[in-house]
């Protein structure tokens, strides 16, 4: 199939009544629900904020639709809601009875995830990134004419993709969902900060942070205990121990303006794999939260690729494209992640053997940059210096045509890089 999508956003709102249409009372039942918990507590709302953000897009588009908010000029998520549910549609309008049933049951089964739409918002752009280059796309896993995601052709070159979305709390010791959990239960008392002086409250964890009821509602009384006043200024517990310590004991800066700048002092002073939230104020109380155990997300991102190395045929040029939903576009240009990105990949190709992918491609989830008329899905790749089927880089444009980091970080609208961070020795 190949299709092209309206650029302007008005045009594109015309998709949103079929989705509706589609999904019917289940869609409000989601909505309803996402929008009670996130007025419940702003750590609430930051769990929406973090994985349901295409879904509360997506809501808004039908509450324009409806005629009860104005269109905003330019709003990345609103541009990639619409982008999706147009796609929805108009990929269902194309495939068989037996693709239609599975695109519906994964719509359906988008809105029980804690992840919500993730994987198949990844699988619909690609498709689209591909239909705007020329290419005729195929879903093969809803056709069920293969395991992997997509089939793109053009001329008689045919290739293969599978698409991998990464969670934000794959490899974490402490689940940022399950830390906001635990964070809207203390909420009130962080705020008050019965001690009344600006302080730190450290919790350390021995390993991971249990997502257990009973385990949590200990961790929690045991910082509630710690807030009041005259509280202990240490405590220990079944796999933690909590520690107040005084600003000053943390801290010889005054205090930052805003939460990203607190947020990185927080990681220069405890580590980098730090959870902080807190109020901001002259008698501000922050919690921070660590694991003595490190966090490996790079075991998670090897998994999802040697699986998505299995799903494919083996029988032609195969890509993987790997969805991180916790990264940020500015990210895109951070010289470790690139490092890691080429050393999994190599692993990847070399050790585990997956001759028949030809590069690797990473990107983010919504990390949508404007054009001149239309979104595009900023990311960078790993091609394989050695793969079984070569392939000239203007029939897989989309996968192994480059720019320079330079012109990279012009289209994202960032800083260029100081180095030549594409070109690294292993």
């Amino acid at each position: 199939m190949r299709f092209e999508l309206p650029t302007a956003n008005e045009e594109l709102m015309a998709y949103v009544p079929s989705l509706m249409d589609m999904l019917g009372s289940r869609w409000s039942k989601r909505i309803d629900q996402l929008d009670s918990e996130q007025r419940r507590s702003p750590s609430l709302w930051k769990i929406v904020a973090d994985y349901h953000w295409l879904e509360m897009a997506i809501e808004d588009c039908a509450r324009i639709r409806r005629g009860l908010a104005d269109l905003p000029e330019a709003n990345p998520s609103i541009g990639a809601a619409l982008r999706f549910v147009a796609g929805i549609i108009e990929v269902r309008n194309r495939v068989s009875a037996r693709g239609q049933n599975e695109l519906d049951g994964r719509l359906r089964n988008g809105l029980k995830s804690d992840s919500g739409f993730a994987s198949l918002y990844l699988e619909v752009e690609i498709a689209l990134k591909l239909m705007t280059a020329g290419y005729d796309v195929t879903f093969a896993d809803l056709e069920k004419s293969g395991r992997h995601d997509l089939d793109f052709r053009i001329g008689g070159f045919v290739g293969e993709v599978e698409c991998k979305s990464i969670s934000v709390d794959s490899g974490r010791r402490i689940r940022r969902r399950d830390f906001y959990r635990l964070m809207a239960s203390l909420e009130p008392m962080i705020v008050a900060n019965e001690r009344g002086v600006p302080g730190v409250v450290v919790v350390t964890l021995e390993g991971r942070l249990s997502p257990n009821e009973a385990s949590s509602a200990r961790l929690s009384a045991a910082i509630g205990e710690m807030l009041r006043k005259g509280g202990p200024r240490r405590t220990t517990g079944k796999g933690y121990r909590v520690e107040w310590r005084d600003y000053g004991e943390c801290f010889d800066t005054e205090l930052p303006a805003d939460g990203q700048s607190m947020y990185r002092l927080c990681v220069e002073v405890f580590g980098a794999n730090v959870h902080v939230a807190g109020a901001l104020s002259p008698r501000t109380c922050l919690l921070v939260m660590r694991s003595e155990r490190e966090d490996d997300t790079s075991k998670p991102w090897l998994e999802a690729m040697r699986k998505a190395a299995t799903q494919l045929s083996s029988d032609r040029p195969g890509f993987i494209v790997v969805q991180f939903q916790d990264l940020a576009t500015e990210d895109l240009l951070l010289r470790h992640l690139r490092r890691r990105a080429g050393l999994l990949s190599y692993a990847l190709f070399g050790h585990y053997g997956a001759h028949h992918v030809n590069a690797t491609l990473m990107c983010g989830y919504g990390t949508l940059v404007a054009g001149k008329e239309d979104y595009g899905v900023p990311a960078f790749g790993v091609p394989n210096p050695k793969p079984r089927y070569p392939v000239d880089s203007s029939l897989a444009s989309p996968f192994l045509e480059g720019i320079s980091d330079a012109d990279f970080a012009d289209a994202l609208g960032l800083p260029r890089p100081q180095e030549d961070i594409s070109n690294i020795p292993f």
